[in-house]
């Protein structure tokens, strides 16, 4: 049976033969042909990958139909080839990795459906610093970018915030010990509902003090565009965040989540203050929508992580 065939058929059973729903019934024809022919790897007819990297970005989100990454990658920019790595492999190969240069393997990082995970700016709180100026130096990531700064924290019972914001820290440290403790917090309003860090008069290095180091760690909240799906529709959302003791105190970092939270029409409905990510996985929603859902993390006023079309009911998630 022909392609012209096969168009044919499917055109009178729906009742449509105009020339736009023939060309649209074509163009589904192939993609399921070409992706049968990627799963069999068929000689000749399998699709090369490509994708455009970015300075100081070690990930990259694939769309929600990607069924399977198809080898090799080719990296656009420089006209280079790509090859899958298993994750054992490549962390034992790739010692030292960098976000420059052209790269030459990849490996799967995780399921993410989220491209805008929860990011927050930092604040340095102190009762009264004084003596000479003190340098913070912070380094970590937000939005799979590395990003780092180093900040002079103000002398006096000034707080001290951070030029960029952060999804995860890899190093806070210190210039100097302080006369007086500091404090390290994150997201809401007045950057103050999460510690991240702290140090006494005695400690430089927040991976090693007595506190520890944990990530900046977000609410979210969802509203619809739609009046009509006040109270019908349940928003879920999976991922990993901290384990609270009462708000700032974090107890644990990067354990798993996993909750739910019921629409109330173009209201914001916002998650308790233990239910918080640093990383969202998926979010779902049980029932075709009438408007368009969106999803914020905190700062709740700035950051759209997600929006869900209207009649979709399918996990948005890779």
């Amino acid at each position: 049976m022909t392609l012209g065939e096969m168009k044919d058929i499917i055109a009178n059973r729906l009742g449509d033969t105009s020339t736009n729903t023939g060309n649209r019934i074509v163009e589904f024809i192939n993609d399921i042909m070409f992706r049968i022919s990627d799963d069999i790897q068929y000689p000749g007819e399998r699709r090369w990958g490509q994708i455009r990297t970015e300075s100081g970005r070690f990930s990259y989100p694939l769309d929600p139909d990607v069924g399977s990454v198809i080898e090799p990658m080719i990296v656009a920019e420089s006209n280079a080839n790509i090859w899958m790595t298993p994750v054992e492999t490549f962390n034992a190969n790739v010692q030292n990795p960098t976000s420059t240069g052209v790269p030459h393997n990849f490996m799967l990082y995780g399921n993410y459906g989220v491209d805008r995970q929860p990011a927050s700016a930092l604040r340095f709180t102190s009762t009264a610093l004084t003596g000479s100026a003190i340098t913070a130096t912070i380094q970590g990531m937000v939005d799979f970018r590395n990003v780092s700064e180093s900040l002079t924290l103000a002398i006096g019972a000034t707080s001290t915030d951070s030029v960029n914001s952060y999804t995860t820290l890899d190093k806070i440290s210190l210039s100097a010990t302080a006369s007086h403790a500091i404090d390290v917090r994150a997201n809401g309003t007045a950057l103050d509902e999460v510690r991240v860090a702290q140090f006494t008069t005695s400690e430089t290095e927040a991976v090693t003090s007595a506190y520890g180091l944990f990530n900046p760690a977000s609410r979210v909240s969802i509203h619809s565009s739609s009046a009509s799906d006040s109270t019908n529709r349940t928003v879920t959302f999976t991922g990993y965040g901290p384990l609270m003791y009462t708000a700032p105190i974090v107890l644990d970092d990067n354990v798993y989540q996993e909750f739910s939270l019921t629409s109330n029409g173009a209201s914001d409905v916002l998650s308790t203050a233990a239910q918080r990510f640093t990383t969202i996985e998926s979010v779902s929603i049980d029932a075709e929508s009438v408007g368009v859902f969106t999803v914020k993390t905190d700062p709740i006023e700035v950051r759209d992580s997600l929006h869900i079309p209207q009649k979709k009911d399918l996990s948005i998630s890779q």
